[in-house]
């Protein structure tokens, strides 16, 4: 004997048990899309930061005269106020910025950075910047969007950071 029986549920159970899958799946190329893009956008922007640094070649006074020096904070605001990137870089608690000399090794209390190779043969030769991902604050996102976060699981777990040395070319030579 032959019973006939209806297929036509099979095809909902089976769109139920794909569809959570296929959304977990697309959401995860999404994220992966969204970190890739973050990490290169932080690359980008160590790398420009550590460029001003290191291109500034003095300060000047208010006459426009030069000092033969910069400051420490001066240099910092500098580098911190001129790379900005909506979403993404705009704290500047983001930022760590070391000195370097010769052998690579931070100089450390370092209040005005001299450029003057003739009459400061110890002045610093490299400057670091690293921008690191979240940042502290309000205006900075927060790596994974509550959609792909159920219970806030991923919560500080993923952090990315950037990282650029350029070598200290604003020097003057008296």
């Amino acid at each position: 004997m032959y019973f006939h029986r209806s297929k036509s549920g099979a095809a909902l159970v089976e769109l139920v048990l794909v569809v959570p899958l296929l959304l977990l799946v697309i959401g995860g190329v999404f994220e992966l899309g969204r970190m890739y893009y973050l990490q290169s956008t932080l690359e980008y922007g160590a790398k420009e930061a550590a460029r001003i640094g290191a291109s500034i070649k003095e300060s000047v006074d208010e006459n426009f005269m030069s000092k033969g020096t910069i400051s420490k904070s001066e240099l910092e605001n500098l580098i911190v106020n001129s790379v900005r990137i909506p979403r993404v870089i705009e704290e500047p608690e983001q930022f760590m910025i070391r000195y370097l000399n010769n052998g690579g090794n931070e100089v450390q209390g370092v209040m005005d950075l001299p450029f003057d190779r003739q009459n400061n043969p110890g002045a610093i030769n490299f400057l670091e910047v690293e921008i690191t991902y979240p940042g502290e604050g309000a205006n900075v996102n927060t790596p994974i969007p509550v959609v792909f976060n159920p219970g806030n699981i991923f919560e500080s777990k993923v952090a990315l950071m950037a990282r650029a040395v350029f070598q200290i070319e604003g020097r003057f030579e008296r």
